[in-house]
């Protein structure tokens, strides 16, 4: 199974990824699982960096006293606002 799939030509840059697995998901059903795991994991760290940002810009020496459960509603709010 696993020479089957490397021996396959490789995915055009353009084409979608999970497209590929659906379409090869009866094919090599362990790797279709697997890669549906890994395929969700950002290439870069820049997600992260951005919320560690801006908690540091929402906890400055004004909001001091904002609780630490508060913080992280407002955190998630923030991060997640965009995806609506």
């Amino acid at each position: 199974m696993m020479r089957q799939y490397l021996e396959m030509p490789h995915l055009e840059r353009i084409k979608h990824p999970l497209e590929f697995w659906k379409k090869y998901k009866q094919t090599f059903p362990e790797l279709y699982k697997i890669n549906l795991k890994y395929l969700c994991v950002p290439a870069t760290s820049v997600p992260s960096e951005r919320v560690f940002s801006k908690t540091g810009q929402i906890t400055n020496d004004r909001r001091n006293r904002l609780s630490p459960k508060n913080l992280d509603y407002i955190i998630f709010l923030n991060s997640n606002l965009n995806l609506f």
